[in-house]
This record gives C-alpha cells, structure tokens and sequence, in this order.
C-alpha cells in the first residue's frame, strides 16, 4: 500500500490567537508560543487523511504543562464548527492527553449503492454541484404541485449521488484508556431516509456504557406559500444506544431516525446538512501489555422501503473498513467509515 507521509510542524500562537507554520521534517519554535505543535499526517490509497498528534513530541514554554485542546484541534484539521460540536469530556481530554488520532475521509455513494472514496477538493465540488441541482429540482417540484403534476427529486439518475464526510477522533488519556469520537455529515442529503446510524469499534477494549453520548443535527427550510423560513435543530432525543462485539472487535453504536422532505402546493419543508455524532470511552482489556489495534468510526446508512428493527449489530462485510458497528441490514445499507491501527505502549 503505497502512503504519502508528511510531517507538519505548526506553531499555534498564546492568547487565542493561533498562527499555523508549515515546515517539512522540522519543528519551527517561537519565543511567543505557547508550544510546537507536531502533527504526523498520512494519506491512504482511498484518500482518507490521518494525522496524530503526541505530546511528548511538543515543547511547552513558559511553564505550561499542555496545550489548549482547541488549538491542538485545529493543528490536527478539525475546524472550529466541528470542535464546537464535542462534548466538554471530549474537548477537555484533547488537552491532556499523551497521544491523538484524527481521520477524515470523504465518500460518495451512487445511486446503486457503491460507495466510492475521494479527495476533499473531488467531493466538496461535486457535492456543490449537485446541490445546485437538487435545488433547481425542488423549486420545479413545487410548481409542479400547484399544476397537480408529481414528480420526485430524488429519482433523477445522479441525483440520487450521495455525498458525506466522515470524521474520527481518538485520544489516549493514559494507562490504557481512549475516547472514542465519530461523526458524519452529509454533503448532500440521500434519498432514502428512515433510521441509520453511526458508532465505532476496536479491539481488545472494554467499553464504558456510561460515557455513550450521541445527537445529530439538520438545516430546515420551511415554504409557507412563498414565504421562506430557515433554521436549524438539534435532536438529543429519541435516540437509541447499542453494544456489539464479535472475535476481539467491541464496538458501540447510536441509530437516529432521518426527518424526510414534505411537500404540498402550499406547505413545504425539507432539510439538509444533516450530521450524526456519537462518542464513548473505553479501556484496553490488557493494559500492560504493549499491543497494535484497529480502530474503526462509520455510518451505515439504510437504503430500503421495507420496515426493519433498527438494532445494533457487528458486521463484516465487502466494505472498505474491517468491520462496521450499527443498524444493518443485507443487501441494504451502505458502510462508509474510516480506520487505522493505533500502537500502545505501556
């Protein structure tokens, strides 16, 4: 497997006032740092970016003992709205923690259900494209309520292209245990919308129930006879949490269920820049023993009109990750995840 391996050193400045500095195999130091921020960053062959960050590897001044999580964050590539999105456990664990993973990968799923993996720049662009699309369509949709003309937006060949970022962040806190973050956000909204899910799993780990935390969010625009509305929502509830193990890989997952698009000739809504997030801790089941394990963040994401029991389950199967932790059904749902192996030293 051929990888593209870089060593970004990025200086962030005291104060909140944070300036990055690029350099190739080096660390740049600077009397007004709060401390060299040392990020690895490997590219894979599907385009999934992985950067970790460990803090014997930084230089602290002025008598600080870690770095703000925020900046350490933003050094590894999460943007301030992602970060904005962690719970205080998980932002605060940034700070001090001994070693950080962070992968993000970007998909694409056709309208047959084959999930693709592109760039950052591939994906972004044609998702905006076809956005522009969906948005055409949907304003003919409506004018063709009003004729008494029906008429589905999402059954248009390529408009029925799915795009979505998926994002994974792991921190190791010491002696063993990690948190677990995943999120999915979608580029553009699919076709098919009942209850999916998102979650992560490893190996020889033991998950603590009582860290399981999830939400996911969408954009609304409502059309009440012409007049526009936006907004945004948040959902903590009714969402359901679920354990999964099978061989070495535990894994925890939440299912949601997707609010889907309404359309009359005088009312309508739909949605858009729906996103999921889940988190957990969990403990190496033999901490001190030095050991290689996999991790795995994805979002499953189900593609039927069949009704269904949304449980979570452990899978293996033909997709581009090891395994996948979630609501699946055969035949019927789409994987899109990232993974990397983790090196843990007592």
């Amino acid at each position: 497997m051929k990888k593209i391996i870089a060593m970004i050193s990025a200086i962030i400045m005291a104060l909140g006032s944070s300036s990055l500095v690029f350099a190739d195999g080096m660390i740049t130091k600077n009397e007004n740092a709060k401390c060299s921020i040392v990020i690895n960053e490997t590219v894979d062959e599907l385009h999934r970016t992985i950067r970790n960050y460990k803090a014997d590897e930084n230089t602290f001044v002025d008598g600080a003992e870690e770095a703000n999580p925020e900046e350490i964050l933003l050094a590894l590539g999460m943007d301030e709205e992602e970060i904005g999105r962690l719970s205080e456990e998980a932002l605060l664990s940034c700070g001090s923690a001994k070693e950080i993973y962070y992968i993000t990968a970007y998909t694409k799923t056709d309208e047959s259900g084959v999930v693709s993996y592109l760039t950052e720049k591939q994906a972004v662009e044609e998702a905006a494209e076809l956005r522009m699309k969906q948005d055409v369509a949907r304003a003919n949709q409506i004018k063709s309520l009003k004729l008494n003309v029906q008429k589905s937006i999402n059954q248009q060949g390529s408009y029925s292209d799915e795009y979505m970022v998926i994002n994974l962040l792991v921190t190791h806190n010491g002696g063993g245990n990690y948190r677990f973050v995943v999120s999915g956000v979608w580029l553009t909204m699919p076709y098919w919308r009942k209850t999916d899910s998102i979650g992560a799993s490893a190996q020889v780990i033991s998950i603590n129930n009582d860290s399981r935390y999830g939400h996911y969010w969408y954009g609304r625009t409502i059309n009440n006879n012409g007049t526009i509305t936006t907004d945004s929502v948040h959902v903590y509830n009714g969402i359901t949490y679920g354990n999964a193990a099978t061989g070495n890989w535990y894994g925890s997952a939440c299912s949601f269920s997707m609010p889907n698009d309404y359309f009359t000739d005088t009312y309508s809504i739909w949605y858009d820049d729906l996103g999921a997030y889940y988190e957990f801790t969990g403990s190496l089941i033999h901490p001190t023993l030095p050991t290689t394990f996999s991790v795995v963040g994805n979002y499953n994401h189900i593609r039927t009109s069949l009704s269904y029991s949304p449980s979570i389950t452990i899978t293996t199967g033909p997709f581009a990750v090891s395994i996948s932790v979630g609501v699946y059904i055969n035949n019927s749902t789409d994987v899109r995840g990232a993974e990397f192996q983790v090196t843990y030293t007592p």
